[in-house]
This record gives structure tokens, C-alpha cells and sequence, in this order.
């Protein structure tokens, strides 16, 4: 039955007396507060300290909480997380007490937090002043910040359970105190057995049922701070709902609440901070939010240049004491242990000696105006001790959360991993108050390589353009390898396959198909290419909306939607979600429109989270054998892919910059990508895809142990593209050269490129009637030609990369390009397929856009690294629209020497020419890479070196 006490009823626990206290509202009922979990009395030890004893309902209750009080003890040291001291009264430890109270077997007996519950602020409408909303949210995300970087997660976050001391008159210290500890997450804490679910107003719709993992916060804490940081706002005050300010069932909906709650935080914290709460709202799931650190991080800029930095600061010590307060789970006992400050005990001392949060120390004025002060001036000091290194070159230390200024300093040279993803050149915040500690250096970063680099008028005199890439008034990029070609493939692969549907201009995959629409995987394909060449992507942008508008609540793209279909098409196809996460990437980059990926932020993180699910043992590598068809769909295949893998792992990085164009944070997707590389090369017997004595990985495998071992060369292509396998590899020297060899059975037809080497065998053939023509399992697709150029010029071999382009323009300068095409030398006879679409012809600008200049598009940066396969005079590329510039690229291979020149200030990456080591930009330093934000209408000449 319940436990119910009476006023000035006492209580003997381990020789202490506690007293129940009466409730200041009503003097003949008893001090509690009733909760999900259980209920919580409030007493009074015999010095006056003040205590809570919490009684657990059914099933919450029970003898794992005395195993969890005892790792959750040393936790209390940090501020706000006083509760985690705490005595679970336990049979053969408490009989004296359990014997007169049975009910209160396995209670916890903690500190009392003084102070209102955020719900209760809410609910009263209570007022903060501009000035308590950023004391409040600044020390809220410290003290998240404090859990997440210790993979840590409270996992039960709502306005019931955030205490704020802070609002009492005096206020007390710590200024805020979470609660209902029970479910907090840990790397060697038991999961609690049930998870209560998550409170209203605070849970993400993804995860209703009880989270419990390190990430969980993120959502419910994001939704805590904006409500924080916007209720100094009196029109935000006023739209709050009843105990919370959304209502459970607009989370993540559009509304009024959502766009005030906007506004106020962009008006008066500034974009960086609506951002982070725009960025949760379209989540997909609490991991996909911003960080814990990234909200510190934003809080902490906004107290810069103000007096609030001196008035925010409860206390003396209590930004430091959270610091010194960190926890290390993994102590050999399984215990937390305390990094800095005073070793704790595994249970709380005598109560009588037990140290109160309430004491009368923690309420002097002066503390807080001499603690404010101190912190003020040591953050400024901070902030500039590390602009100074930064000034001077150091790049061994940085801080963890970078973020981006409007301004630039002078042009700095750094080396860079190839295939690392480069972020935007950033500046530290200075002084965040919580004086976390910095990171060693990224192994993607060499600091011996990041000297100044002085831009000095250059010796080398830049390369001339053809007239036909200076025309300035040009619709569209002009490249000088072919400029007929060039015109003649736009126009066939790519104006003559616009069309409208659904009142919109979009891009169909062939104007012979009977039937016109919108497919995912050509959109893909055709992006890929023409983005390069097209100054203008709104029909690109229309494709991809379209499509992302059909794409469901679990993730799944459509393979596309046709005139004469009423709703979308899905076909079980896994490489539509790839398919579709790269075409959006390719927007982006190329366009700069960042503010298109917020808007289907959601859809995209649902998308890769399908992909991210099709691992069920956490190893990183996909293992659910479902959706059977991708590229090549006249074959089962299904994810257990080379193709597959090489797909996802490039959706996962290109993601990951995604999100750090918002977020200027780390995120796991980068982490999920090279998990996935990880497990790719290793053998098949160990979970991989490489077969002993065999130089390419296999084509596919089955969950019933079937492989194909093939040599299947687009997802070959793809993986040496997307870097799945790199020069860094040890597979790859004998992959390429196999390549090599077997270059002229891959071309051995009339149309390049064979799909597979020797073809398929017809096992494999999808089951439909009537049944697949056999001719199609030893085809050639002109498309890979745009994937296998560039790989070819990249590792050293121009001349096999000229023989397949050649190849390719001799079939198209003949006719129309075919889809699929199979001579009567094939292995299963002759055979055609499909003309004149638009992914055909795309492969062109693939192989000379990113193969023969070596362009490539990121959202941060553009990257240059030409692999000329063959010497045109005059070489080059102008009026390449890079998102707001103009560039003009001059290529002299017989000189090694490049330049390039942009219209308006962007990031771009040199790199050396073909298979040069280091470059020099404009006369300076040799380095292996040179990264610069370079300035309008200024030459950058690059000299290759070291030309082997």
C-alpha cells in the first residue's frame, strides 16, 4: 500500500533522525511531491538540513537501485546533480526502519533541492529578465555539455524535473538542479527495467516510448533551452501552452509557437542560436540534433561584449566547479570516478555532516559580483592567449567548437588528410565560461605542414584560356576539351528532357520512354554530371523536391512518380535512398543553398537513418538482407553490396558536411562512415567483402551465404570515387592495376563500359514475367564511363582513362546514346535498350568536369585537382558557377601548371596535378595541399611539383 506519513512524523536512518515535513499551503498534510516514478517527502534532519526521501511506485522500485546509487554517486559532485547523492534503504542494511515501513523498501533518501520546477514557471508565467533567461540556459547547457562529453545523458528531461535554486530570493547555488536521476544513461550503468516514457511537451516524436542512450538529450534539452531563452519575451510568454510551452502533438509541426518561439531567440540571441532550435525541431531522431556543446557554444558567444557575462555567475567557482567535477566512467570497479577536486565516497557521509547546497556561503553578494568578474577577465584572456596561436600558425591546439566569423584572416596553407572533409576556415569563441579543455589535435591535420602562406606576385605566368571559355556572357560553363560535344550532349541529355509535371519543370530520365516522369536514380545520375557544366539547377531543385516530397516516415525514397500514376512508385530499391541523399548534396554544394537542406533536413536524416538501420549488431556494416534491387535491377541483389556499401558510405560523409555547414560541429555521421570502411575491408570470412587471392572485392552477398564475386565495375568505380577504397589502402595498388590489365575486356564492344566482367551468370536474373531478355547479363551502360574516368586518371593511368573516354564519344558522335547495349561477341548475344537520356549523356561531364579538371563541389570548399589525360591547347573552363561565384579554371599540362580565378570570396582547395606530391600557389611554399579563401579577380597559379 502507499506510504503515507504525517506531519512531524520521524524517521531513524543509519543513526540519524529525519522529521516529515509539513507542507507550507496546508500545515496538516506532509511536504511532497508526486511524479511519474514515485513520490517525494520532504525532511528534516536533526541540524536542520533539509532532505528528500524518494518512494519509488511500482515497477520502479526494486533492488537495482542499490547497485545504481553507488554508481551514481561520484556524479554528485557536479553542480546540479546534488540528487545523485543518495542511500537506498535495503534489506539487511535498514531492517530497523523497513520493519515499520515495508513500503519504503529500496526508497532513496538525497539532498532537498530547494527552488520552483521550470514547469512551475510556466505554468504560473512567471517573468525572466533578458539577463536570467541567458544565467539559466548558459548553466543548463553547461551542465548538459558537462554529461554529453562524458557519454552521458540525464534521458528523462522535462520542465518538471529542472529545478531552479537560482529564482529563489536570495538566490541559492548551484543556480539550477536536475532530478529523477533514475534512468540516467552511462557506458557501466545498468538500463533501467521499464524505461518510464518521456514527459509531454519535451519528447521527440521519433522516441516516444523512453530513450536511453547518450544522445537522448539532445531534443528535450534543445526544446528546455529555446523555452529558457525565450521567456523573456513577452509574446512568447503569452502563446505557451499549460505546462510546457508547446503542447505534446505540435512537437515537431509548423505553428504559431514554433515561428514566436523563431523569432524571439533570433531576436535576441541572435541566427546562430534560432538555427540550433530550427535544427532540432526537423531531426529526425535526438542524435541527428545538434550537440550539447554546440548550445554551450552559442550561449557563450552571446555573452560576449555585454556586462551579462558579470551578472550571469551565481557564485564564485561554480562554472569551475563543474569542470573540476567530470566524470570517467570505467573505473576498475565499474564506479565513477572523479577527475579534479575531492575524491568521493560511493555513498553519501552521516547526514548530520553532510554539506547543503543551501548554506549561507553560497548567498553572498559579493561572491557573485567577484565570481562574475574573475570569469569575465579570464575568458577574455583566454580567448585571446588561443587567437594568438592561431595568429601564429600553432594548429596543436584548437577549441572543440570552433565557429564561423564573417571576416577571414591573411590566406593560410594547411595540409589536409585527401580524404578528410574540410571544414570552413574557423576561429575560436574566446573565453567560454566553462573553461572546458581542449582537444588534441585531429590526426586529419599535419601542423608541420600549416606555415603562413605569403601570396607573392609569382615568376610563372598563368595559362591561357580558349575564346570560347572567356565568353562572359555564356548561359552555361564552357569547358575547352570538346566545346561541340559539349553543347551537342547538354542539349540532347538535358534540355530535351525537361518537362512539366505535377506543375513543375522537372527533369525525366528519356524522352523516348513511353511514359515521362521523374526517376530518383537518374535524377541522381544526371545531377552528378550536369551540375558541373549548368548555371541554373531550378529544375534540378524541382527533381529532387518532387521526389523528396514522396519519400515516407520511415525513410524509404520512392524510385519515382509518373504522368500517368496518381501517387508515387516504390519498388524496393535500396539505392534510391543513396541515390536521393546525393542528389541533394550535389544542390547544395554547388549552389550553396543551404537553407534547401534545412528545409528537408528531416526527410534526409530519415533517409539515412533507413540506411544506418540496416546494421542490427552494431558493427557498422549492413547485415538485413531486405529491398532486393538497386543498380542493376535486372538482377537480385539487395544491400550486402559492394555498390551498396560504397553508396552509403558516401551518403553518410556527405551528410556529415551537411550537418556541419549547420551545426560547425562533429557528428556521428562521419563516425558511421568509417565504421562502415572499417568493416568493408575486412575478408568475407571476417564480415567483409574480399575473397583471398582475388584483387576486387566481391559484387554481393546474400544473408543465406550466397556470394557473387564478379568483377562489377560501377560499384568498383563508386567505391574508388567516393574513397571506400583509397591509395591509403593496401588493397588498392593491386585493385587499379587489375583494372589496368583487364581494361581492354571492359571496353570489348562496341559501347563501353561492360557492367561486369564476363558477365553475370543468369542465376541471378529477377523473376518476372515475361522473364528478363538474357542478353542483359553481359551489358554494357555508357554511365559508368562518367564514374570509371575519373578513377582511372586518378590512379595513374591517363592513357586507359582517354582510350574509355574515346570510346564514348566515337558511340555518341554515331547516334544517340543507348541505355544498355550488348554485340553479338557478349555472352549471352546481342541486344539494345533505351536513347537518349539524360544520365547517358551526364557521364560526359562527370569524366571531364571531375576527371580530366579534377573539379569537385563541397559545400564548404571547392576542390581543384586536374588529372589531364590529354593536352588541349589552350585548355580550361570558364564560367563555372561555383554557389556565389564566377570561376574560371586554365590548365597547361605540359607546364604542370594551373590557375584559377573566381568572380567573388570562396574557400577552395589546391591540389597537385596528376601525380605530382606538392604544389606552390603563386610562388610560395611548396606543400602538398594548399587551402585558401581567395579574393575577387585574383589570379591563383599553381605550379605541380615533384613530377615523377
Amino acid at each position: 500500500m502507499p506510504f503515507r506519513p504525517s506531519p512531524g512524523e520521524t524517521l531513524t536512518i543509519d543513526g540519524g533522525t529525519y522529521r516529515f515535513m509539513a507542507h507550507p499551503a496546508a500545515p496538516g498534510t506532509v511536504y511532497s511531491q508526486e511524479g511519474r516514478q514515485g513520490v517525494v517527502f520532504q525532511l528534516q534532519a536533526s541540524d536542520g538540513q533539509l532532505w528528500a526521501l524518494k518512494s519509488f511506485k511500482v515497477p520502479f522500485g526494486g533492488p537495482a537501485l542499490v547497485s545504481q546509487a553507488q554508481q551514481l554517486a561520484p556524479l554528485a559532485s557536479i553542480a546540479g546533480l546534488e540528487v545523485c547523492a543518495r542511500r537506498v534503504l535495503e534489506p539487511g542494511q535498514h531492517d530497523h526502519v523497513l520493519q515499520q515501513h515495508p513500503e519504503l523498501k529500496y526508497a532513496a533518501l538525497m539532498p532537498w533541492m530547494p527552488g520552483p520546477t521550470w514547469q512551475v514557471v510556466i505554468a504560473q508565467s512567471q517573468t525572466l529578465t533578458h539577463e536570467q533567461s541567458l544565467y539559466f540556459a548558459y548553466h543548463l547547457a553547461l551542465l548538459l555539455t558537462t554529461l554529453e562529453e562524458q557519454h552521458l545523458a540525464h534521458c528523462d528531461l522535462s520542465g518538471a524535473n529542472l529545478l531552479l535554486p537560482g529564482l529563489l530570493a536570495p538566490p541559492l547555488a548551484p543556480p539550477l538542479a536536475l532530478v529523477d536521476v533514475e534512468q540516467l544513461y552511462g557506458p557501466h550503468l545498468a538500463q533501467p527495467k521499464p524505461l518510464a516514457p518521456l514527459s509531454l511537451g519535451y519528447n521527440h516524436p521519433a522516441e516516444p516510448h523512453g530513450l536511453w542512450h547518450p544522445s537522448a538529450d539532445r531534443f528535450a534539452g534543445a526544446m528546455l533551452l529555446a523555452e529558457l531563452l525565450g521567456w523573456c519575451d513577452a509574446p512568447m510568454r503569452a502563446l505557451a501552452s499549460q505546462t510546457s510551452y508547446f503542447a505534446p502533438e505540435e512537437l515537431q509541426q509548423p505553428g504559431q509557437r514554433y515561428d514566436q518561439l523563431h523569432h524571439s531567440l533570433s531576436h535576441h540571441w541572435g541566427p546562430q542560436v534560432a538555427q540550433l532550435f530550427a535544427l532540432a525541431w526537423t531531426s529526425a531522431t535526438p542524435s541527428d540534433c545538434p550537440s550539447l556543446a554546440d548550445w554551450l557554444e552559442a550561449l557563450a558567444k552571446a555573452t560576449q561584449g555585454s556586462m551579462a557575462a558579470s551578472t550571469v555567475v551565481s557564485s564564485a567557482g561554480q562554472a569551475t566547479k563543474l569542470t573540476a567535477a567530470k566524470t570517467v566512467l570505467g573505473s576498475a570497479a565499474g564506479v565513477p570516478t572523479v577527475v579534479g577536486g575531492a575524491a568521493q565516497p560511493p555513498v553519501p557521509p552521516v547526514p548530520s555532516t553532510q554539506v547543503q547546497p543551501n548554506s549561507g556561503a553560497a548567498r553572498a553578494p559579493w561572491l557573485m559580483l567577484a565570481g562574475g568578474a574573475l570569469l569575465l577577465l579570464l575568458m577574455l584572456i583566454a580567448g585571446a592567449g588561443l587567437a594568438l596561436r592561431l595568429r601564429n600558425g600553432d594548429a596543436t591546439t584548437t577549441t572543440s567548437n570552433p565557429t564561423l566569423t564573417d571576416s577571414s584572416p591573411n590566406p593560410v596553407a594547411v595540409a589536409l588528410d585527401p580524404t578528410a572533409t574540410r571544414r570552413p576556415r574557423m576561429t575560436p569563441t574566446p573565453g567560454a565560461m566553462e573553461e572546458l579543455e581542449l582537444p588534441t589535435p585531429s590526426p586529419t591535420l599535419s601542423p608541420s605542414a600549416t606555415p603562413t602562406l605569403e601570396v607573392t606576385p609569382t615568376p610563372v605566368a598563368p595559362p591561357a584560356l580558349c575564346s570560347a571559355a572567356r565568353t562572359r556572357l555564356a548561359p552555361n560553363a564552357v569547358s575547352c576539351y570538346n566545346t561541340t560535344l559539349e553543347a551537342q550532349f547538354l542539349q540532347t541529355g538535358y534540355e530535351a528532357n525537361v518537362i512539366t509535371l505535377r506543375n513543375r519543370e522537372v527533369l525525366q530520365a528519356n524522352r523516348a520512354d513511353p511514359i515521362s516522369g521523374v526517376w530518383t536514380r537518374d535524377i541522381d545520375y544526371a545531377t552528378s554530371g550536369y551540375s558541373y557544366a549548368l548555371n541554373d539547377l531550378s529544375v534540378i531543385r524541382n527533381s529532387i523536391e518532387l521526389l523528396l516530397e514522396g519519400v515516407g516516415a520511415n525513410g524509404v525514397v520512392p524510385e519515382g512518380i509518373f504522368a500517368n500514376q496518381s501517387d508515387y512508385i516504390y519498388g524496393q530499391s535500396w539505392d534510391s535512398m543513396p541515390n536521393l541523399i546525393h542528389a541533394v548534396y550535389t544542390y547544395v554544394a554547388k549552389t550553396g543553398d543551404i537553407e534547401f537542406y534545412l528545409t528537408h533536413r528531416s526527410k534526409v536524416l530519415s533517409i539515412a537513418n533507413w540506411i544506418a538501420d540496416l546494421d542490427t549488431t552494431g558493427d557498422g556494416m549492413p547485415d538485413r538482407d531486405i529491398f532486393p534491387y538497386g543498380y542493376y535491377n535486372s538482377a537480385e541483389n539487395g544491400p550486402l553490396h559492394t555498390y551498396a556499401i560504397a553508396r552509403f558510405y558516401a551518403a553518410y560523409n556527405e551528410v556529415a558536411e551537411l550537418e556541419a555547414r549547420l551545426t560547425m560541429g562533429t557528428n556521428q555521421w562521419h563516425e558511421r562512415a568509417e565504421q562502415l570502411r572499417s568493416g568493408f575491408h575486412q575478408s568475407v570470412a571476417d564480415g567483409g567483402y574480399w575473397l583471398e587471392g582475388q584483387p576486387w572485392p566481391i559484387a554481393w552477398k546474400r544473408a543465406d551465404g550466397r556470394i557473387v564475386s564478379v568483377l562489377e565495375t560501377f560499384g568498383v568505380f563508386a567505391a574508388l570515387n567516393s574513397g571506400l577504397i583509397g591509395p591509403e589502402d593496401a588493397r588498392y595498388a593491386p585493385l587499379v592495376a587489375a583494372l589496368h590489365e583487364r581494361l581492354p575486356a571492359l571496353l570489348d564492344s562496341s559501347v563501353p563500359l561492360r557492367l561486369a566482367l564476363g558477365g553475370y551468370e543468369l542465376d541471378v536474373r529477377r523473376t518476372i514475367t515475361p522473364p528478363l531478355p538474357q542478353w542483359k547479363f553481359d551489358a554494357s551502360a555508357p554511365w559508368i564511363v562518367g564514374r570509371a574516368v575519373p578513377a582511372y586518371a586518378s590512379a595513374g593511368y591517363p592513357d586507359d582513362a582517354l582510350r574509355i573516354l574515346n570510346a564514348y564519344e566515337q558511340v555518341a558522335s554515331g547516334g544517340t546514346m543507348p541505355r544498355l547495349y550488348a554485340d553479338s561477341t557478349a555472352r549471352y548475344g546481342a541486344g539494345r535498350e533505351g536513347s537518349g537520356g539524360s544520365w547517358e549523356y551526364a557521364a560526359w561531364f562527370m569524366a571531364i568536369y571531375q576527371g580530366h579538371y579534377g573539379l569537385k563541389m563541397t559545400p564548404a570548399a571547392l576542390i581543384v585537382q586536374p588529372q589531364p589525360f590529354l593536352q588541349v591547347e589552350d585548355d580550361g573552363i570558364g564560367n563555372v558557377v561555383y554557389q556565389d561565384a564566377v570561376v574560371q579554371l586554365a590548365l597547361d599540362p605540359a607546364r604542370y601548371v594551373y590557375s584559377v580565378q573566381a568572380s567573388q570570396p570562396i574557400t577552395i582547395i589546391f591540389r597537385p596535378m596528376g601525380r605530382s606530391m606538392l604544389l606552390r600557389v603563386n610562388g610560395g611554399e611548396a606543400l602538398p595541399e594548399v587551402v585558401l579563401d581567395v579574393e575577387p579577380g585574383l589570379d591563383y597559379v599553381v605550379e605541380s611539383l615533384d613530377v615523377g
